[in-house]
């Protein structure tokens, strides 16, 4: 018993002393890998809708497989290409507040954008036909989003630079 015993103390010292003896520094820096992929997959899409006193929903369709499996940001331009992200709420003096949303249906690869009155009555918030307001889309792969975790998304500004949009 005293010879096994003795047998895997020393084959334990043994193994101890070769692991730990030839360790040494780390070598030279090896070649650079491949390149990865060539840049984001981000795409833009501006469109413009067209509202009035019976029409408070309104539809973009985008290009066939532009949405599937990412996701879909909605800015509204409230003036001088100044982006905010829907969910919005816009008042003007004298003019009925409006409450914009915006819904992406992945599979009818559509934008619907939803308008409301913004002061709780019911009905249309248009009071004349023929309202033009312009809006935009921006498509992320969901990847890019993990790899950008700090970017305000609600703030156009921040995403244009964050994902080198034009």
């Amino acid at each position: 018993m005293k010879k096994v015993i003795n047998l895997i103390l020393v084959t334990l010292i043994s193994v101890l002393l070769l692991v730990f003896s030839n360790c040494t520094k780390e070598g030279p820096q090896g070649p650079a890998g491949p390149a990865g992929p060539a840049g984001p997959n981000t795409k833009v899409y501006d469109f413009t809708l067209t509202f009035g006193t019976s029409t408070t929903v309104q539809t973009y369709n985008m290009p066939s497989g532009s949405m599937y499996n990412k996701v879909t940001f909605v800015y509204i331009d409230i003036g001088y290409k100044d982006w905010v992200m829907l969910p919005y709420y816009e008042y003007n003096p004298g003019y009925v507040p409006v409450n914009y949303i915006s819904v992406c249906d992945e599979i009818l690869e559509n934008i619907k954008i939803h308008t409301t009155r913004g002061d709780n009555q019911s009905g249309s918030p248009w009071v004349v036909d023929n309202v033009q307001k312009s809006f935009r889309a921006v498509v992320l792969e969901t990847s890019e989003l993990i790899l950008n975790p700090n970017v305000d998304l609600s703030n156009y500004e921040a995403v244009k630079e964050a994902f080198d949009l034009e």
